[in-house]
């Protein structure tokens, strides 16, 4: 073992060039420790006390409070370096990824080594040197981190092995990384240790890496390669059948998996079974093969709809081009009218159906949407559009939407931001689009709300904060509006008289046009500020239509049709990494 020790000690780049009685001195002064999978080894701020040399096992080293820039250090490296020499706090994080092997030296100790050792400090400095290179450099090995994830069906299914195929294939069109999908038997002759070092020699070559079970088993001998998994998928056909094998399965791995109600995720293979406010508890469902797919990489997609009266509809534009394309997202959030469209899109409907919707609704305009009042509370009644929205949606839940679906509103009481991801839709995205003037707030429990475009015009944070990772944020409302000094003259009755002139003047005279845009100006200003951060922001333009224009609704959504399409070659860049 002694003789094992030294010459694994001797190959390490920190020794190259010591003598047998240096190494000796290393040897003495050397213990070893465990750390299992997923465990801290350290984290930012620690004290940094030691030098650490992997001897078997991963570990990942992430620099800084965010930990964007990483690094995986396998056997026969060393880590915690630059720390000991300055004698700082570790200013990142290093995780065991895999089941690991460490030695550790105390790190004064090994200073005092290096000040009477020419070769150590001068190797020492060379590490330290190359460390930094490769920080500044931010290679191509810190773009994308490594993923173990094992599925384990849970009961019988019927399309588990296509189903799996299916999660390859978006998984691939999303990663840059390579990806491979391994049988569990493929370690089944393996010790514990030699299960870590194939994982590591696999990883090394497919970052994400999926090892499956094709069978359903209630004890397995297999669970040394579980351990070590990232995310444990447990596949199941109906969630509301439940019996006492399935029950003894999940059982087994709590048992067996540390941190498993964080770590497990839970695959229904009939989404017909599931209705998503029906089921409670700590684990991660998933009905779509798609999402779970990308989530599975952090690579879920998001679609953000802007709000802006009848603009909002040029989102029906970019919905037809997403759809010939063939390319789905994981999460909707949208505001004021662009909410509308959202929890329309996230219900299943098409760019065909919702054409059909439009038509039906804003085909009678005048008679159907607007409905005019004393402008004591606002200048329409809103119970047109009141009854629209429950007629469209009616008793459906957010909860039940096909895609998670969250919009916004504004409490007019506390001037705070109020999110609606759950209840009827028709209330949420009347809420969301109850501009103030316009339409009256809503009064929901103890709230009075109003458009959700006052804060959030563009609500990216919402499915953000729900696990998108990639979002298309689309604004309809111009960023300036130099149109607005027009509102200022009576235009329309210096034209030609007519009783359609006059009409429309006096039902939608330009007070209401001033109201929409002074109530948008803080949104917008925020828009303007955020859309540098935003993954991928998409911005209409469509100052010759007014909010109201509803009726010119086969125009906008012509045009947002055509002005997204040059955002195209962009969204396909963003959405699928793994095909450029």
């Amino acid at each position: 073992m002694r003789s094992e020790i030294y010459k694994f000690l001797s190959s390490i780049y920190l020794f190259k060039g010591l003598g047998r009685a240096a190494i000796n001195a290393i040897f003495n002064e050397v213990h070893e420790i465990s750390v299992p999978s997923n465990e801290y080894i350290y984290q930012s701020g620690d004290p940094s006390r030691y030098l650490y040399i992997v001897r078997y096992g991963e570990v990942i080293i992430r620099l800084g409070a965010t930990g964007e820039k990483f690094r995986y250090i396998g056997q026969g490296e060393v880590f915690s370096e630059h720390s000991i020499l300055t004698k700082s706090p570790h200013y990142g994080s290093a995780q065991a990824v895999l089941d690991s092997v460490l030695y550790v030296i105390d790190g004064n100790v090994f200073l005092k080594m290096a000040e009477k050792n020419k070769n150590l400090s001068q190797n020492l400095i060379g590490l330290i040197s190359g460390r930094m290179k490769d920080v500044l450099s931010a290679g191509k090995e810190n773009t994308f981190s490594r993923r173990l994830i094992c599925h384990i069906p849970i009961e019988e299914l019927d399309h588990y092995a296509d189903n799996l195929d299916a999660i390859m294939k978006a998984g691939k069109a999303a990663s840059e990384g390579e990806m491979k999908l391994i049988n569990i038997k493929h370690f089944s002759k393996m010790s514990s240790r030699e299960v870590v070092s194939s994982l590591v020699s696999l990883r090394k070559k497919y970052p994400v890496l999926h090892v499956y079970f094709d069978a359903v088993c209630d004890k397995c001998e297999m669970n040394s390669v579980v351990m070590q998994a990232d995310k444990i998928v447990l596949w199941e056909k109906n969630p509301n059948h439940i019996n006492e094998n399935k029950i003894n399965i999940v059982q087994f791995w709590k048992e067996c998996i540390r941190n498993f109600e964080e770590r497990s995720i839970r695959m229904i293979e009939d989404s017909h079974a599931l209705r998503r406010q029906s089921y409670s508890g700590k684990d991660k469902l998933f009905i779509r093969k798609e999402t779970l797919s990308r989530y599975l990489i952090s690579k879920t997609r998001g679609l953000a709809l802007g709000g802006g009266g009848a603009r909002s509809l040029a989102h029906v534009g970019m919905i037809k081009v997403l759809e010939e394309e063939g390319i789905t997202v994981d999460y909707v959030s949208g505001c004021s009218f662009g909410a509308v469209i959202g929890a329309l899109y996230a219900r299943g409907e098409t760019y065909a159906s919702i054409m059909k919707l439009l038509e039906k609704y804003f085909g009678r305009l005048s008679k159907t949407i607007f409905d005019p009042r004393i402008p004591f509370v606002s200048f329409y009644r809103g119970q047109n559009i009141e009854r629209m929205l429950r007629e469209a949606f009616g008793d459906q839940n957010i909860e039940e939407l096909h895609i998670p679906f969250v919009t916004t509103a504004v409490d007019l009481l506390s001037g705070k931001e109020h999110v609606f991801d759950s209840g009827p839709i028709w209330e949420a995205v009347l809420a969301s689009m109850s501009l103030p003037g316009i339409f009256p707030p809503r009064k929901v429990g103890n709230l009075l709300l109003a458009d959700g475009g006052i804060l959030n015009n563009v609500p990216d944070s919402l499915i953000r904060a729900k696990g998108a990772n990639i979002i298309i944020s689309a604004n309809v409302s111009p960023l300036e509006d130099s149109r607005i000094i027009e509102l200022m003259e009576p235009r329309k009755l210096r034209e030609k008289f007519s009783i359609k002139n006059w009409w429309e003047y006096i039902s939608r005279p330009p007070i209401l046009k001033i109201i929409s845009r002074a109530s948008h100006l803080e949104g917008r200003e925020l828009i303007r500020l955020r859309k540098k951060n935003m993954d991928f922001f998409v911005n209409y333009s469509l100052d010759k239509y007014s909010v109201f224009d509803f009726k010119k609704f086969r125009q906008i959504v012509q045009d947002g049709e055509k002005q997204f399409l040059p955002y195209l070659p962009g969204v396909k860049k963003l959405f699928f990494a793994g095909k450029q």
